[in-house]
Order: C-alpha cells, then sequence, then structure tokens
C-alpha cells in the first residue's frame, strides 16, 4: 500500500489547562499508508495521555485525536498518533425509507448534504450504529455518488445478535447515528487502459457494486462504459439475490449481468462460470484487465488465485476496503 511521507508544521496544540506548557515541538514527520492512519515524533515535556486539536496540517486538519504519550526522555518524548474509526463526529439521522430486498433490508438514510459531500467514489461506506454505547455496522453504499443530495442508500443484511440484524428490525422514521463517509472506494482511475472490467460479487457485496454500475464516469462509476463490462454475481438462490429488478437498466447501460447460484440441482460459484466460459483461467490482454471484487472471502481468494493464473496484474485487482 503507498505511503505518503511529509513534515506537517502544527500552528496550534490545544491540550488539558494542566498541560498548557512551552517545549512542545512545532514540527512533527508524518507517514500515512491510509488517510485514517498517521505516526509522529514530537517533542512533549511530560508523559501524558491528552486530546489536541491539530492545525495546519491540509492532511488532518480539524481531526481530534488520542495520543498515547511514552516518556522518551527529560526532554524528549516518542508519540504514536492512531486515527482510529471512532476519531469524527457522529451524526443522529434517520431512516427515511425501509424495503424488503431478497430478504436484506434496503434503507434510505437522510444523512444531510455536507455528508452526502463526502461520497465521491463508488464503494465508500458509513459506519451505522443505534446509540452512543452502541457496536457500530460497517455498510457500504448502494447509491451512486451524486445521485441524491442528502440521502444515502443501504442494503443491510439481517445477522442475528449484530448490530445489522437490529438495523433490520428498525422502522421507517427511526433515528440512528453515522459517520461521515469513509474509505477508499473503487479506484477505477488506477487501471486507466483497463478494456474488460470483470466485476465478481457475492451476497450482500451487491451494494457497493450497485454504485459502481449506476454512477456516472465523472463520479468513478461505469454507467455507458465503452469497456467490455461483466457482472458476476452470486447468491445462494434466485430469492436471495438483491436488486433483481436493476437487471434490465444495468444491461441497457452495457453491463453484462451473469447471475450464478451456489445451491440447487445447478449450484456454482462466480469464478467457475467465469471460467467455464473462456475454457479456462484466459483473458485475452491480462494488462488491459481489471477485476473489481466484493464479497464472501473464500470467493475473492478463488478469483484471485485465477487471476493470478491468467497474468493479470495484482494493482489491476480493485477492492474497496
Amino acid at each position: 500500500m503507498a505511503s505518503l511521507s511529509g513534515v506537517a508544521a502544527l500552528s496550534q496544540l490545544k491540550m488539558g489547562s494542566s498541560q498548557r506548557r512551552s517545549g512542545v515541538a512545532a514540527h512533527c514527520t508524518l507517514r500515512f499508508k491510509k488517510a485514517e492512519h498517521a505516526h509522529c515524533l514530537v517533542a512533549c515535556p511530560s508523559s501524558t495521555s491528552q486530546r489536541i486539536q491539530l492545525s495546519g496540517s491540509s492532511y488532518l486538519s480539524g481531526t481530534s485525536i488520542r495520543l498515547h504519550v511514552r516518556r522518551a526522555s527529560a526532554k524528549r518524548a516518542g508519540v504514536n498518533i492512531r486515527a482510529g474509526w471512532n476519531d469524527f463526529a457522529w451524526s443522529e439521522v434517520k431512516i427515511s425509507e425501509k424495503s424488503n430486498n431478497a430478504g436484506m433490508s434496503n434503507l434510505t438514510i437522510d444523512v444531510g448534504e455536507e455528508i452526502v459531500k463526502g461520497y465521491t467514489k463508488p464503494g465508500q461506506f458509513v459506519q451505522v450504529r443505534l446509540s452512543e454505547t452502541g457496536k457500530a455496522a460497517f455498510l457500504a453504499i448502494a447509491s451512486a455518488p451524486g445521485a441524491t443530495k442528502s440521502t444515502l442508500e443501504l442494503l443491510v443484511k439481517p445477522v442475528d445478535g449484530a448490530t445489522a440484524g437490529d438495523l433490520c428490525a428498525l422502522e421507517k422514521g427511526a433515528s440512528v447515528e453515522v459517520s461521515p463517509v469513509m474509505g477508499k472506494g473503487f479506484d477505477l482511475s488506477s487501471v486507466p487502459d483497463a478494456k474488460t472490467i470483470l466485476i465478481f460479487a457475492t451476497g450482500s457485496g451487491i451494494s457497493p457494486i450497485k454504485a459502481l454500475v449506476e454512477a456516472s464516469a465523472a463520479n468513478g462509476g461505469l454507467a455507458d462504459s465503452a469497456a467490455d463490462v461483466r457482472l458476476y454475481f452470486g447468491a445462494q438462490t434466485e430469492g436471495t439475490m438483491a436488486f433483481t429488478d436493476k437487471f434490465d437498466a444495468w444491461k441497457a447501460s452495457g453491463v453484462t449481468v451473469v447471475p450464478v447460484l451456489s445451491q440447487g440441482d445447478n449450484k456454482k460459484y462466480v469464478q467457475d462460470v467465469f471460467i467455464e466460459e473462456q475454457g479456462g483461467p484466459i483473458v485475452s490482454a491480462p494488462a488491459e484487465t481489471a477485476v473489481v471484487l466484493c464479497g464472501q472471502k473464500e470467493m475473492a481468494e478463488a478469483v484471485k488465485a485465477m487471476c493470478a493464473e491468467a497474468g493479470i496484474p495484482d494493482a489491476n485487482i480493485l477492492t474497496n476496503f
């Protein structure tokens, strides 16, 4: 994963009243593996744990982060910063629409324009929880970027004893808490020369794929793409296959939709159907082929192995997490 290194000036350090002392370094070195993670070394007056406000850094500006400080010497301490999944402001929102979709819940949540502005690429997600003390569910967004001004669509699979199950039990009008939009999404720009785009999805993994095939090219999607786009979508049965009412529209936009059922007399898996079609793990131009994965871990591993055999570069395999 790519890293970004740089030196950022901290123009302001807001500390607790008991820790307002001089001697804190004005500069630190930052290394990022993800937007949510950073490591730096600063000089601190003593061993402590504080919340500070980082300003002056375009990458982390305005982000409150818990610092766990270990004293290195009388004059210098090492500080490890990890901007975790909860270092953001939660927003209370309402479920504006709810419907059943192949045994799962289709939820539309009214999150407001500011949160929607942060949704820029198919494959991104939000965290949703029922209360301040509740555990969050990570849910990929099903609506396309740019599709609405203030709402997001989610597909939630009911899981007993989990937050997802509790969300599915809620009705229209119920309140939940939601995070800002997160994640890197599916970055199709990393494979700009792709003439073939193979999409493999299973179960509720179709949620961000819906966003991908419905979003315009300007919003990172595949709507009316000139590429050969093929979607291999697996579910246990026809009754558990979500968004079947969208298939005709997807086909009309240029996406070949191949439904695959893993139960029944003719059960198969998405990677097996592709291999059968091609007569083996074969693509005509591996370097010009992009592969998008979303769904079960076993499926993703099997498809990656197939791609390696076909000669598709690892860099051409896209996931949203």
